[in-house]
């Protein structure tokens, strides 16, 4: 059998929109911890 979709490359982040990704960058560079992020929502 063939596989043709079959990816093994590593894609790190790639989950993950543009605006995710900076909103993700920006509250850790706020020091943002998980509990702080969980109440905002």
């Amino acid at each position: 059998m063939d596989y043709q979709n079959h990816n093994t490359e590593s894609r790190k982040n790639k989950h993950l929109n543009m605006k995710e990704r900076m909103i993700v960058e920006i509250r850790l560079n706020m020091d943002f911890s998980l509990q702080n992020s969980k109440r905002t929502k």
